[in-house]
């Protein structure tokens, strides 16, 4: 009987020696979990607390190429940027965005409120018909070593391109003594040069770039030459901080050196405080076409462009200086 009671009693100490175990993991494992949660929070709550700062580069104005499609960068102040991508789907045909922009910290230019155009050309070349798709598209360029990849949160419409900077073509030594004999020649006849190239530029002007209002940066004119004395512009101009219009046009060089046109199509738009196309004063819907029979000149002089708006007068006393 003795020998029963010490066996009953050696199996209980051996069930408390267990029980006694598994209490001093569970107290151990708790805290090293709880641990662990609040490390993530944090670390959450710090990735969170990540904001993006915009940043001044003039390093990224410029133009890039991919395929069919063109990339411009211009700005006025390196802090605001517009973006204008033309994608030519024939020789007749092309799709053409155009935004405004910030760059961040990390190189990527952000944008929104981006209008999408369809735009068809007729034999000639000149600009026939402009259909606005979609003005509310927003996205992203990222620029990198290799070059600028597009990421168009609308449509995906920059899916896999990357976009790759036009550089001028390298002089070669034997350009370099080409240009310093002109150079002498020039200082000796400066006179006469000068002259010839006033003459010149009176009969063909140089009118193909881009333009920013002088004074408070309103407006920026984009014109491209078609050839043969054929352009295409577009005007963006913003009356506030909350609405802008846009005008598309054909323009045609006469021989007096202005660019002459007669088809102007005016868009408008409202923005809300983030940014997002919405109504106007009277409750329309926007953006909206004003009208489609806009007349004046566009004129270049020692100072910059000056353009003459016989429609509505916009920017009368204003120049417009070449970026």
């Amino acid at each position: 009987m003795k020998k029963k009671i010490a066996i009953v009693l050696a199996l209980s100490l051996m069930a408390c020696s267990f029980a006694a175990c598994g209490k001093a993991t569970e107290s151990t494992v708790e805290p090293a979990t709880e641990a662990v949660v609040e490390t993530t929070e944090e670390t959450t709550e710090a990735e969170t607390e990540t904001e993006l700062t915009y940043i001044e580069d003039a390093s990224i104005i410029g133009t890039y190429v991919c395929d069919r499609a063109t990339l411009d960068v211009t700005s006025n102040d390196a802090k605001t940027f517009l973006i204008t991508i033309i994608w030519g789907s024939s020789a007749t045909e092309s799709a053409e965005w155009d935004a405004v922009g910030h760059l961040d910290q990390d190189h990527v230019l952000h944008y929104e409120a981006c209008r999408m155009q369809h735009v068809t050309y007729s034999a000639d070349g000149s600009q026939s018909d402009t259909e606005v798709i979609y003005s509310d598209g927003d996205g992203t360029l990222v620029f990198t070593d290799k070059g600028v990849e597009w990421h168009d949160n609308k449509e995906d419409a920059g899916k896999g391109m990357l976009f790759v900077r036009t550089e001028p073509e390298e002089e070669t030594e034997e350009d370099t003594t080409e240009a310093a004999t002109e150079a002498a020649t020039e200082k000796a006849t400066e006179k006469a040069t000068e002259a010839a190239a006033k003459a010149t530029e009176a009969k063909a002007p140089v009118f193909e770039g881009s333009y920013s209002e002088k004074h408070a940066g309103r407006g920026i004119i984009t014109i491209t030459n078609n050839g043969s004395g054929n352009y295409s512009v577009k005007v963006h101009w913003a009356g506030s901080a909350t609405e802008a219009s846009d005008w598309t046009f054909d323009a045609t060089l006469s021989e007096d050196g202005l660019l002459n046109y007669q088809n102007a199509a005016r868009v408008y738009t409202v923005y809300d405080e983030d940014g997002n196309p919405t109504t106007d004063d009277e409750g329309n819907e926007t953006p909206y076409t004003v009208y489609s029979d806009g007349t004046g000149t566009l004129r270049l002089t020692d100072d910059g462009l000056i353009w003459a708006d016989d429609k509505e007068h916009v920017a009368d006393g204003e120049i417009f200086v070449k970026d």
